[in-house]
């Protein structure tokens, strides 16, 4: 969208996606072999890139198009992966690093839940749907504790990759809780300074 002024490839890009959406509600990664394999990351790009369309262009008609996709992301496939008030990974080493994480509730993965919250709710929010809307930013907002309960390490001053994993404080996992809202100020302040320092 910087290198053109016309948003219609982002558009069909994420109509396509959303067709390809598995049975339990995922996205896939690629629609190469017959829609591939949904990745712990994938669907949570996908609602960021239909959240950053939509602010861009404010078609709401598309938007709107695409809320039951999210719906399904958000209702069906997160909420499928979530175990002992995480999410966690059931699937291996597949999202967009093919990370060997050590452990299976990964700090990335979470904070990826809480941002696609609350970018599907303002989603929500654009096409209407204030109870919706409501319902995500409160799943959300109670994400945020079991996260920083999870994997925030005061001894570094950075999340932990996973909470089986007590001395790696990944790029990732320090990024979106950043990103997502996850990290307080402090918090927030302290990963971006340990993540410049190493």
């Amino acid at each position: 969208m910087v290198a053109g002024d016309d948003p219609g490839l982002v558009r069909s890009m994420l109509v396509m996606f959303g067709a390809l959406q598995h049975d339990d509600g995922g996205i896939p990664a690629s629609p190469l072999q017959g829609a591939w394999m949904v990745t712990n990351d994938y669907s949570a790009y996908w609602i960021d890139v239909l959240h950053q369309y939509v602010m861009q262009t404010g078609d709401l008609t598309t938007a709107a198009q695409l809320m039951p996709n999210v719906t399904r992301v958000l209702d069906q496939w997160y909420p499928s992966r979530i175990q002992s008030g995480l999410v966690v990974n059931l699937i291996g080493n597949y999202d967009y690093g093919f990370i060997r994480h050590r452990g299976a509730a990964v700090s990335y993965y979470n904070d990826l839940y809480v941002w696609s919250l609350r970018e599907g709710a303002d989603l929500a929010t654009w096409t209407g749907d204030a109870g919706r809307a409501a319902g995500w930013s409160s799943r959300a907002t109670a994400m945020v504790p079991k996260i920083v309960a999870a994997f925030w390490d005061p001894s570094a001053g950075a999340f932990l990759d996973t909470t089986e994993d007590a001395h790696s404080h990944p790029q990732d996992g320090n990024a979106f809780a950043v990103l997502a809202g996850v990290a307080s100020a402090g918090q927030a302040k302290a990963a971006l300074g340990w993540l410049s320092n190493h």
